[in-house]
This record gives structure tokens, sequence and C-alpha cells, in this order.
């Protein structure tokens, strides 16, 4: 193998690490049977809600792995298989792809990655099925204001027992 072939498959390699370094998770697919029209439309989908779908070698990603200490994929690494790296909220690439995958039915989902290490389908769904970062503040929040609320409430009313 030339040297620059070997410099060309570190710089993607070290491309991929930097990736999985970033991301929160990341998504493996087979994407086989999908037309360019249905990964067009899912690249914008991921796109907008800053997830990164890419097609890389098995190979390449298992080296990037492999020097980030991240093991378990090597069933997950067989066959074609797409990328949705999901850089803002740990469960929006699973719920993206899941919902995706649901709607074409054409494509299948192989595993995950999760704070460095691997993880299978079934965790991958789980994750899908977990609302948004912002839909747990939303609730967070309108727990807290609803204790509040009902405190003011019942302390006005022990206020106006008292006053009559």
């Amino acid at each position: 193998m030339s040297e620059a072939a070997i410099s060309e498959k570190s710089l993607v390699v070290s491309q991929i690490k930097e990736k999985l370094q970033n991301a929160k998770s990341v998504v493996v697919v087979d994407y086989r049977g999908l037309t360019v029209s249905e990964v067009t439309q899912l690249r914008n989908t991921m796109r907008a809600n800053n997830v990164e779908y890419k097609v890389l070698k098995n190979t390449m990603m298992a080296r990037a792995c492999q020097e980030l200490g991240i093991t378990g994929l090597d069933s997950v690494l067989e066959g074609p298989s797409a990328f949705c790296f999901g850089y803002d909220d740990p469960v929006i690439a699973p719920k993206l792809m899941k919902e995706f995958a649901e709607k074409v039915n054409k494509t299948e989902i192989k595993g995950g990655i999760m704070d460095n290490a691997a993880i299978d389908v079934k965790v991958v769904e789980k994750l899908a099925a977990t609302p948004s970062k912002e839909v747990l503040l939303t609730r967070l929040m309108w727990s807290i204001t609803g204790s509040v609320r009902s405190l003011a409430i019942g302390l006005n009313a022990v206020k106006e027992k008292m006053e009559a």
C-alpha cells in the first residue's frame, strides 16, 4: 500500500474518531434498499436536527473504535453500514432513525454507540422512545411551577380564612 493511501486512511480514521468523541450517541443502520430520494430526505431531516448521516467503511469505523477503546461492535460492523452521529441530544439520532425505519420499512437499525460503549438494538429503541431533553425540561418546569402554584393557592386560602 502506498504511503499516500495509508496517510489518507489515517486521516479518515482521525475524522471518525473526532465524530465519535463529539457525538452524544451514534446509531448504526443497514441502508440497503433505500432510494436516493429516501436517503436525501433522511439526510435533510437529520441535518435539521444536528445529526450527521454518513456512510463509512466498517474497517475505518472499527479502527477508530479500537483506537478509542470502544468494543463490542464486531457483529454490528458487518455488511453495508451508515452511521447517524447525534451531537446535541442522545435520543434524537435514535428517535429520527427509528421513525424513518418504520416509515420506509426498508432499513434496519443494527446497534449503536453511547458513552464510548457499544449498545444493542434494544437500547437504541429504548433511547428512541425516551422524550427529548426539551420535553423532559418542559415537564420538569411544569411540575415545579405546579407545586409552587399549589403552595401559593394553599397559603392564600389560609390567609383568607384567617382574615374572615
